[in-house]
């Protein structure tokens, strides 16, 4: 009995032993992890991804296409993000394009990014690699002025596979140039070179001392190894991460997101010099904030019209905003592809420097164009024949009449009207005595012409329609010799129903109905 009862905690104390000894490898890396600290610890990584899209990449100029094994290599890198991270990707070729800054916050936010990479595209005709690197550096230092700069480590990734080509590009930048853009801690530098050509350039520049060995040149002919260039990238970038992270572990941030929507606004073609058709962008974010509107990309010449200021938003409600682009006069012609981004203002302070801020971003295209003189002139001329068909419907309309018979009006107007009786010398037949000058459709008759042969001596004089005031009239003009109208001797004279006019032995009468002489114009005559 006694043996029994002292034999009971030897077994339970070798119980104990052999669950510690089996439990121990599982526990051991876990408690390891949780001693790491987790992310708060290793600090978080801006990566900054400048991508060559010249069609070399593609495989043109015989060069080995390589460009959707290193867009699936990015996704792979992406798919190891962790959550803090944030990710900027530029592509260039004779220009380089900025998509926006990512804030990896969750799933959602690397699947984005890997819509992204999928959908470039490698078509460009030249390698302005100075430009990128400059545009890159610039992006570093953007986001190395943010809150909480002390736990976050900016790292550049340039992907290329070949050498500079700026040829026909005006003032391009050069690589050595960017030198002097380094600042005196941060960013790390990888060139990551995947074709048969080599540039030195940038070999020169990842290995200037004043990057204080935090640049590597990485080399990968034909992307042969680019799957597994992701970790050998990664190591000393989190290695530095984790050495400036804070020993204390890092408060939950404030997350605000805003969005917006649709993506993508086509303001389709803009002359220079105008304005763009307004677009409707609704933009919406998870807590009470303000939000700028700006443009980034390729906006040469383009600028924002409007909104021109801030604009507040009530958490969860879409706020509906008006969006119009504005084209300088010197701008070039072509299409431009423009983001606009809904920046975060926080003008009251209220938002604490370690904020993880997710900016909603839609993309604007849109093409400038020049109109020739020409064509303005052409357009000017349509604009005024069609007030002038508009104004003669008017007319037409006032009048009580076609167009044509207006015409009609119009060349009749100046034609003489009346009649002319012969009073002597008689003529034989007695309806020759009679001319009818309407009939005749004359603006002018010489009188010789229609009396008898000599009878008007050396007198002549003329007949002439006039037109006056919206009123028709007939006007005797004296041509040579005497001529008398109603018995005075007259050099010209308005003539009326009734009037009589003597030329050499010639007389005649003019008859014209409902016209008579005034009794001014009777005593001027007179």
């Amino acid at each position: 009995m006694n043996m029994k009862r002292h034999s009971c905690p030897w077994r339970i104390y070798l119980s104990l032993a052999v669950c510690v000894c089996v439990a121990a490898p599982l526990v051991a890396p876990a408690l390891a992890r949780q001693g790491e600290g987790g992310r708060g610890r290793r600090g978080r990584v801006d990566w900054i991804f400048v991508l060559d899209t010249s069609a070399s990449m593609r495989g043109a100029g015989g060069s080995r296409d390589i460009f959707d094994k290193v867009k699936t290599a990015l996704e792979t890198f992406i798919n190891s993000t962790e959550s803090g991270d944030s990710v900027t990707v530029y592509t260039f070729d004779r220009d380089t394009a900025l998509r926006p800054t990512v804030q990896i916050v969750d799933e959602s936010d690397r699947a984005a990014l890997r819509r992204q990479i999928r959908e470039l595209q490698a078509t460009g005709d030249r390698t302005h690699t100075g430009k990128a690197i400059r545009d890159a550096l610039d992006r570093a230092r953007e986001l190395r002025a943010r809150g909480e700069a002390e736990r976050r480590t900016p790292s550049i990734v340039l992907l290329t596979d070949g050498i500079e080509d700026v040829r026909g590009i005006p003032n391009p930048v050069t690589i050595p140039s960017n030198v002097q853009r380094i600042p005196s801690s941060q960013p790390y530098i990888f060139y990551v070179s995947l074709g048969d050509e080599h540039d030195p350039q940038l070999d020169e520049f990842v290995h200037n001392p004043a990057l204080q060995g935090r640049g590597e040149v990485l080399r990968d002919p034909g992307a042969a190894n680019i799957g597994s260039l992701g970790d050998r990238i990664r190591a000393p970038v989190e290695e530095a991460a984790a050495a400036e992270a804070t020993p204390t572990p890092t408060p939950t941030p404030v997350h605000v997101n805003v969005e917006v929507e649709p993506i993508r606004l086509d303001f389709g073609e803009v002359r220079a010099g105008r304005q763009s058709a307004r677009q409707t962008l609704n933009v919406r974010g998870d807590t009470d904030v303000a939000v700028q509107l700006a443009l980034e990309g390729s906006a040469a010449g383009v600028t924002l019209a409007e909104p021109s200021g801030p604009i507040a938003l009530k958490a969860g409600a879409s706020q509906a905003v008006s969006v119009r682009l504005a084209v300088a006069d010197a701008a070039a012609d072509g299409p431009r592809s423009i983001l606009i981004k809904a920046n975060v203002r926080d003008d009251t302070g209220r938002l604490p420097p370690d904020a993880v801020i997710k900016t909603g971003w839609a993309e604007a295209s849109l093409s400038v164009v020049h109109v020739p003189l020409w064509r303005t002139l052409l357009w000017w001329l349509a604009v005024a024949l069609i007030v002038l068909l508009v104004a003669l419907v008017a007319y037409c309309v006032s009048q009580g009449a076609l167009p044509w018979e207006l015409w009609q009006r119009f060349r009749e107007r100046h034609h003489l009207v009346g009649e002319l009786e012969v009073l002597n010398p008689r003529p034989a037949q007695a309806e020759q005595a009679y001319i009818d000058l309407k009939q005749l459709e004359l603006s002018r008759l010489a009188l010789s012409t229609v009396v008898p042969d000599g009878a008007a001596g050396a007198d002549d004089a003329e007949l002439e329609g006039i037109y006056a005031g919206g009123a028709k009239g007939v006007r005797l003009r004296r041509t040579s010799g005497g001529v008398r109208v109603n018995g005075a001797e007259v050099s010209f004279a308005d003539l009326y129903d009734g009037d009589t006019i003597e030329l050499g032995d010639a007389r005649l009468r003019f008859n014209w109905t409902d016209h008579d002489r005034p009794a001014e114009a009777e005593d001027g005559l007179n």
